[in-house]
């Protein structure tokens, strides 16, 4: 695996294949190709941001590149999307609270599958 980052610790889903950091002080919670986090212990009512490994859409946004991967950002008043290319065809959705932004790209960054 990659150095973890400063402040940062690593995490791996097995079942999705694929690891990533997250921030210390960062919960999760997760199954499936649904993760969640908060700065507590994650409940349905306090997650600040949220991946999804989706199959179908069709994503919107702005062209960024993470990773050398291109991948979408859009944003508005309430929440911050990225979606980024999954090695296997699928695609993470990244999506928190727009004060999260700078730690959900620094997160994507550390996705490796």
């Amino acid at each position: 695996p990659a150095a973890v980052l400063s402040g940062w610790r690593y995490i791996e889903s097995k079942n999705q294949k694929f690891t990533m950091q997250i921030p210390q002080n960062w919960y999760y919670s997760g199954s499936g190709s649904y993760y969640g986090f908060s700065t507590k212990p994650v409940t349905s009512d306090n997650q600040i941001a949220q991946i999804d490994i989706i199959t179908s859409t069709t994503p919107t946004g702005n062209s960024i590149i993470i990773n050398g991967k291109k991948a979408l950002i859009s944003r508005d008043d309430s929440i911050v999307i990225i979606y980024l290319p999954k090695s296997d065809g699928k695609i993470y959705k990244i999506q928190g609270l727009p004060s999260e932004e700078a730690t959900l790209i620094k997160l994507a960054e550390t996705i490796n599958d």
